[in-house]
């Protein structure tokens, strides 16, 4: 435990990254480490406004130290500060809605990341459209088929849309979705979900929409027979499950943050077991698939820092992770819901000759 000036700071009170002490604001998520102490002090400081000026200077000038120099929450109280101790009057609020003395002007810290532009189409274009033509190469020459390798590209990106979409929802920034080939798709959050049900709902959204493409597949192919329709929906159906096993980066995992961090044992575990089964499947097909051994290492990589904090850590009694058992219950409805969904097509798509 690290002890700071105002008080033991062991992990961020919103997203519950590991922090030094020395953090004022969180390298995650961006939010004030220091939230709760700069709150008592502005409401004590603003009580003392009207009592004793000098003591209220005093008072404004301890949050200071727990605010970034350059932000504009540091400057104001500065200002304020040197108002009242000159026997000035205070610089009027500026700094969002509500008075000084809830606290909001001071917690509505913004990183200067979030002030910067956003996506234009030209950067979508780019950074989609460019990622997409590479990655369906890729395919096309994984497979030896490009209607295969456009239609499989085309149902990552309704996946990943399915993101997109929970990100407007909770008004959080986000980069355009990049391709990485076989490593799926990935989008860039520029901003912070609050707690683990944010988190929970974004990650479901990308599997829930990616079904729902895999499914138009499906039934396009009950309809017609059309057998390129069916290995896409097989394939859909595959990576949107195994996108749900829970634990992180993939999607299952951050599903799972809603139900209880203690899940991604199970998906660790789970992730491990799966592929040692492939490993010895494998080399009665030729040896092992480099590229699934690069997925194993590149999920194990991302996932082992949020697990070890979380889990052997007591990072999972942060406050991030309490969100009531009616979101819990909700969660993991539309988890086991999805995946027995996803479980019975597949099966369904194997009666018919489809394979893996």
């Amino acid at each position: 435990m690290t002890t700071t000036a105002s008080g033991p700071v062991t992990a961020c009170g919103q997203c519950g990254l590991p922090l030094t002490g020395q953090e004022l604001v969180c390298p995650r998520c961006q939010s004030l480490v220091h939230r709760g102490r700069l709150e008592l002090l502005a409401r004590e400081a603003t009580r003392l406004e009207s009592v004793n000026p000098l003591l209220a200077a005093a008072a404004w000038r301890q949050c200071l130290s727990l605010l970034p120099p350059e932000s504009r929450q540091f400057q104001w109280i500065a200002a304020r500060a040197e108002a009242l101790a000159h026997g000035m009057p205070p610089p009027p609020d500026d700094m969002g809605s509500g008075s000084p003395s809830d606290g909001r002007p001071i917690l509505n810290y913004r990183a200067a990341s979030a002030d910067r532009p956003g996506e234009t189409w030209q950067s979508v274009l780019f950074k989609t459209g460019g990622s997409m033509v590479l990655s369906i190469l890729l395919f096309a020459q994984m497979t030896g088929g490009w209607p295969f390798a456009v239609g499989f590209v085309l149902l990552i990106f309704v996946h990943e849309m399915g993101h997109v979409i929970a990100n407007w929802h909770y008004g959080v920034r986000q980069s355009a979705p990049i391709f990485l080939g076989i490593f799926g798709a990935v989008i860039f959050l520029k901003g912070n979900l609050r707690n683990a049900w944010e988190e929970a709902v974004v990650g479901i959204a990308g599997p829930v929409i990616g079904t729902l493409g895999a499914l138009a597949c499906y039934l396009w192919f009950l309809k017609t027979g059309d057998t390129l329709a069916g290995e896409l929906a097989l394939y859909g159906f595959f990576i949107n499950l195994f996108n749900l096993m829970p634990i992180t980066p993939l999607d299952g995992g951050r599903a799972a943050a809603a139900i209880t961090p203690f899940l991604w044992g199970l998906g660790l575990i789970g992730l491990v077991a799966y592929q040692a089964v492939k490993l010895v499947h494998s080399f009665d097909h030729g040896g092992p698939s480099i590229w699934w051994l690069l997925i194993l290492f590149y999920i194990l990589r991302s996932a082992w820092p949020r697990v070890r904090q979380t889990l052997f850590e007591g990072g999972w009694k942060d406050r991030y992770f309490k969100i009531g058992w009616e979101r819990r219950l909700a969660m993991s409805v539309v988890y086991g819901g999805l995946a027995v969904v996803l479980v019975t097509c597949m099966k369904s798509l194997g009666s018919h000759g489809f394979q893996i």
